[in-house]
């Protein structure tokens, strides 16, 4: 990571400030103690393709705002796909 910091570093502190998380890390998912600092921070999770460059998760977010907000709305965090169409 280029700050230096794990997920399990700062997800426990995404989650204490309520963000939202957008990211194309999907090995988040795979690994246990990613997965666990995941579920125990309780985030909304949006992820694109590994591959993605940054102007095209931003593309990826303008295009999904709408659903992006009325999910965040929701009590239950989860992990979503970023992609051109819902």
């Amino acid at each position: 990571m280029e700050q230096g910091l794990t997920d399990e570093d700062w997800l426990p502190a995404i989650g204490e400030k309520g963000w939202v998380v957008f990211g194309r890390d999907q090995n988040i998912l795979k690994r246990h103690l990613e997965l666990q600092a995941f579920l125990k921070a309780k985030v909304h999770m949006f992820l694109a393709l590994g591959d993605a460059a940054r102007d095209h998760i931003i593309e990826l977010v303008r295009l999904n705002l709408a659903q992006i907000c009325a999910r965040t709305s929701t009590p239950h965090p989860n992990v979503y796909w970023l992609r051109r169409t819902a």
